[in-house]
C-alpha cells in the first residue's frame, strides 16, 4: 500500500558511540565519502572527536548537510569503518533496507530535507527537523523488496554508462592539464632559466617573476547571504555551490542568467561586485579535489560574488586568461591542496590564497600564451561540456526512476 506519512514513523535516528577498538580503521568524512579507502586511518584514542558514527550492518547514512544526497547501505565492508557526526545513521523494522536506501536517494526526501536544513557556516537538517520529513511511498515490505531489486539493475545499468563517461573526462582534463603544463611552464624555458626550487615548480624562464598571489590580486570575502535571501529577479551571485559546479567551473560568464539572482539592493556592497577578469575562488569544499575550484568573470555584465567564496581582484594591468589556465593547472593547484585545513570540510581561507606563489611573464607573454591556450583547449572543453551534459542526463534519469517506483507512481510488474 502507498501511503504519505511521516518517515520517521518507520525509522530509527540510531545514536551509537564508537566502541572501544584495538589498531587502525579508517575515519569517513562526508568530504571523503566519494572515495572511502582514501579517508583517514586513525586509532581509537587518535581519531577526530566527530569520528562518532559507528553504523550496523543494514542500516542507512546520509549526509546531514543540504544540497547534496550522499547515502549508503551499511554493508559488510563499509561496518568497517568509524563515520563522521555529520552523517545520520538510520535503520528501520518496517522499511526493507535497500528500499530505505531508495526513500532516502528519492528526490522528494531531499527536497524536504533542503527545505528544512538551517544554518550559517554549514546549512544543514536537525534531528527535530529530521522528523517532520513526510513523504509518499510503498508500505509493503515484499513490494519494497521487488522495488529495490529492480531499481539495482536499471541504476546499476546506467551508473556503468556515468562511469564510463567519468573515465573519458578524466582522460581529456589530463590532456588539458598537459598542455598547460607544457605551454606556461616547460614550453617557453630556455638554457639561462632560473631555477627556483620550490615545491611546485623546479625552474621558470629568467625574465619571468614568481609573486605571492597577495601582491598580484587584493583578495575580499563575498556576501554573507543565506538561501532565503535568493529571489527570482536581481542580480546574479556566484557562490561557492555554483562554482564547484561544472557548468559555471573555470568561466561562469557564458552562463550567468543561471545564476541565483539577490536584490539590487547588494549593490551597496561594492567590494562584492565582480568585474571583468576578477577570479571568484571557493573558501569552503567537502573534498581536497574541490579546494582549488574557482571560476573567473569574462564579460561586463554584473554580477556578485556570494557566500563562501573569496574574491581576487587584479590590482594591476594582466591578461587574466593566462592566469585562469595557471590556476586550472595541477602544478599550481598543488600548493591549495598541500595548504588547506579541516576535518569535516576544507577550509580555503584568505592566508592560504594570498600565500601561495603564482607565474609572472610579461604582458605580452601572457596574451599569447593565453591566445596559443584558448586554441588548445576549446575543442576539448567543449567535449567535457558534452560529456556533463549526458552524465546530468543519466543522473536525471537515475531520479525519475527513484521517484516514480518508491512513490508508487510506477509498478514493477
Amino acid at each position: 500500500m502507498v501511503e504519505t506519512r511521516r518517515i520517521c514513523l518507520d525509522l530509527t535516528i540510531n545514536s551509537r558511540p564508537i566502541n572501544k577498538f584495538d589498531g587502525k580503521r579508517i575515519y569517513v568524512s562526508t568530504g571523503d565519502s566519494d572515495d572511502m579507502e582514501s579517508g583517514e586511518v586513525v586509532g581509537y584514542y587518535s581519531r577526530p572527536s566527530r569520528a562518532n558514527v559507528q553504523p550496523k550492518i543494514n542500516d542507512v547514512i546520509f549526509a546531514k548537510m543540504a544540497n547534496t544526497d550522499k547515502t549508503f547501505l551499511i554493508d559488510e565492508d563499509l561496518v568497517k569503518n568509524i563515520y563522521s557526526t555529520g552523517f545520520f545513521d538510520v535503520s528501520s523494522k518496517r522499511i526493507y533496507p535497500k528500499f530505505l536506501y531508495y526513500v532516502i536517494k528519492s528526490d522528494e526526501f531531499n527536497g524536504y530535507k533542503n527545505a528544512y536544513s538551517e544554518g550559517t557556516t554549514q546549512v544543514s537538517i536537525s534531528d527535530k527537523r529530521l522528523r517532520n520529513i513526510k513523504i509518499t511511498y510503498e508500505t509493503d515490505v515484499n513490494k519494497q523488496k521487488n522495488i529495490a531489486d529492480f531499481l539495482d539493475f536499471r541504476i546499476g545499468q546506467i551508473d556503468k554508462l556515468i562511469l564510463c563517461l567519468k573515465n573519458q573526462i578524466t582522460e581529456i582534463t589530463a590532456i588539458i592539464d598537459s598542455l598547460i603544463n607544457e605551454e606556461i611552464y616547460h614550453k617557453h624555458l630556455r638554457e639561462d632559466c632560473l631555477y627556483v626550487n620550490k615545491d611546485w615548480l623546479g625552474k621558470i624562464n629568467k625574465s619571468w617573476e614568481i609573486k605571492k598571489f597577495k601582491y598580484l590580486f587584493t583578495i575580499s570575502k563575498g556576501l554573507d547571504i543565506t538561501k532565503s535571501d535568493l529571489t527570482l529577479e536581481g542580480i546574479p551571485v556566484i557562490s561557492y555551490g555554483q562554482t564547484h559546479n561544472q557548468k559555471f567551473l573555470y568561466n561562469f560568464s557564458n552562463n550567468i542568467n543561471d545564476l541565483p539572482k539577490v536584490p539590487e539592493t547588494y549593490l551597496q556592497f561594492k567590494k562584492c561586485i565582480i568585474k571583468k577578469g576578477d577570479f571568484i575562488f571557493v573558501d569552503t569544499s567537502e573534498d581536497i579535489k574541490g579546494s582549488t575550484d574557482f571560476s573567473m568573470h569574462s564579460t561586463d555584465d554584473i554580477c556578485l560574488a556570494g557566500y563562501h567564496s573569496l574574491l581576487a581582484k587584479p590590482r594591476s594591468n594582466i591578461d587574466s586568461r593566462f592566469f585562469m589556465y595557471q590556476f586550472r593547472s595541477s602544478m599550481w593547484a598543488h600548493q591549495i591542496k598541500a595548504r588547506v585545513e579541516g576535518v569535516k570540510v576544507y577550509s580555503i581561507t584568505q592566508r592560504i590564497l594570498s600565500n601561495v606563489e603564482v607565474v609572472v611573464p610579461t604582458i605580452e607573454e601572457q596574451k599569447n600564451i593565453a591566445d596559443t591556450l584558448d586554441r588548445l583547449i576549446a575543442k576539448y572543453d567543449y567535449l567535457i561540456k558534452i560529456k556533463n551534459k549526458k552524465i546530468d542526463e543519466l543522473e536525471n534519469l537515475k531520479k525519475s526512476l527513484i521517484y516514480e517506483y518508491v512513490s508508487g507512481e510506477k509498478e514493477v510488474l
